[in-house]
């Protein structure tokens, strides 16, 4: 473990905080000084022997006090990176799904994941299924574990994003239906997570009493949280209640936390096209709404959309990206997450309209110059079915180090650790499966393997007849 040495602004210390140390003023046989020979601790910058080092005056003996950064803990006179008090280990996770909502806590430091679709394909063909559940993933520990709190009712294709200031987790739409055919019910409440303060592991649901001029009840949307102005950004969706149509939309709303008012925002340019099944994330240095792709109304079929929009949240006004270099082919329901230290936004799988249909390739679009750069291929398409739903064993040349092709799976930035991805749906089932990525790299770590939704190359399986067996 690496120790720390940043100088340590002014240190005073009140009568209390002093009980753990020498006098104010230097120290005995040391006057107006501090050194390795008179102090056994570390040395404030008015020359204070501090006897006793802790996390806000850590040194070694005779060394310049430093403070530790969050996170970090002092020991033998060096800041060290705390360890974290892992629980037991153990088999607990979430079931196989896709379609849920995904955040990350910063202070609980771990992953949120609520809701989302169970079910598996029959022969290609969706076969709905609805989790109201709540887990939640430790980052450093590895470990999933269930909520036992209530919260919202079982839904599927809903969005969710996290809300700094507060320390909650807000969940907004989604879908539902009890039976097996007919109509969905839509939502457009919201619903707010919230956790205990100091790091508490507490917490409790409760839905948000709102006013104004709220989204329509409506699925397959984005929700982001604008820390700067302290509102969460609905935009696009499809209000549709029907399985076998499409209502998208092009409209973006607010609903400010402060008060919990909805507006619609009325936006100045040309809006992008209706859409739902998109992606999209907040470029905070612009201070803008950043979307990709998604599909339109004819989103079971395609061709799906591959362009890339910015909603200025100070102006109101919509940019299309012109962007440069290669495009990532059209798609639907992938996802993407900002890699603030580059000054990008990273994308992920989702299902495009050509040979290969699930994705695994990782794109980035530097937000700067608007170029988009592959920085994985993924999988390669190789050889064609026979027909609908009919996967040869070689349909793809596998990757074997990037996760399986997916869609409507999650991705979250976890500042010091890199972009954390968590299940979604592949050519051969659900996935559970946590991946972290090293954006500097561009590299893939596999944290909890899946022991579903995996190609039969990928499960090392021998003798396999079909892509998925």
């Amino acid at each position: 473990m690496n120790a720390r040495t940043r100088p340590l602004a002014a240190l005073c210390w009140s009568a209390l905080a002093l009980s753990a140390s020498t006098a104010c003023g230097p120290t005995a046989g040391s006057p107006g000084g501090c050194s390795e020979v008179t102090c056994a601790g570390c040395c404030a910058e008015d020359g204070t022997c501090v006897a006793q080092t802790s996390a806000t005056a850590c040194g070694a003996a005779g060394a310049a006090c430093v403070a530790c950064q969050e996170g970090e803990t002092c020991e033998a006179g060096a800041c060290v990176a705390a360890q974290a008090q892992c629980p037991a280990p153990s088999s607990a996770a979430p079931s196989a799904r896709s379609d849920f909502a995904l955040a990350f806590d910063p202070v609980g430091r771990q992953l949120v994941v609520f809701g989302g679709d169970p079910g598996v394909a029959v022969s290609c063909m969706p076969d709905p299924k609805f989790e109201g559940e709540t887990w939640f993933y430790d980052v450093d520990c590895g470990v999933w574990t269930r909520s036992a709190e209530p919260g919202p009712s079982a839904r599927a294709r809903l969005a969710g994003a996290f809300d700094t200031r507060r320390r909650r987790f807000l969940v907004f739409g989604g879908r539902y239906r009890a039976q097996s055919s007919g109509a969905y019910t839509n939502y457009n409440e919201v619903w707010a997570l919230t956790f205990g303060a100091n790091g508490s592991k507490a917490h409790a649901w409760d839905p948000l009493v709102t006013s104004g001029e709220p989204p329509p009840a409506m699925s397959s949307t984005v929700a982001v949280y604008d820390e700067a102005d302290d509102q969460l950004i609905v935009f696009g969706g499809n209000a549709s209640t029907s399985g076998l149509s499409y209502a998208p939309n092009a409209n973006v709303w607010a609903l400010s936390l402060s008060d919990n008012v909805w507006t619609e925002l009325v936006p100045k340019g040309t809006k992008p096209p209706a859409r739902e099944f998109h992606a999209a994330v907040i470029d905070p240095k612009r201070h803008a709404l950043v979307v990709f792709g998604g599909g339109d109304a004819n989103a079971f079929t395609g061709p799906f959309l591959s362009d890339t929009w910015s909603f200025s949240l100070d102006t109101h006004e919509w940019t299309k990206l012109a962007t440069t270099g290669p495009v990532p082919r059209g798609r639907i329901r992938g996802a993407l997450a900002v890699d603030p230290e580059r000054d990008r936004v990273l994308l992920f799988g989702g299902h495009d309209d050509g040979q290969i249909g699930e994705r695994n390739d990782l794109w980035s679009l530097d937000f700067a110059s608007g170029t988009w750069t592959r920085l994985r291929e993924g999988d390669v398409f190789n050889t064609a079915g026979a027909g609908f739903c009919d996967f040869p064993s070689d349909f793809v040349t596998p990757d074997p180090d990037s996760p399986e092709r997916r869609e409507a799976h999650g991705l979250v930035t976890v500042p010091g650790r890199g972009i954390f991805l968590f299940g979604g749906r592949s050519d051969c089932g659900n996935l559970n499966d946590v991946w972290l990525l090293d954006p500097e790299t561009a590299t893939w770590r596999n944290q909890k393997p899946t022991f579903s939704g995996l190609s039969c190359q990928r499960s090392g399986k021998s003798g396999c007849t079909t892509l998925c067996f």
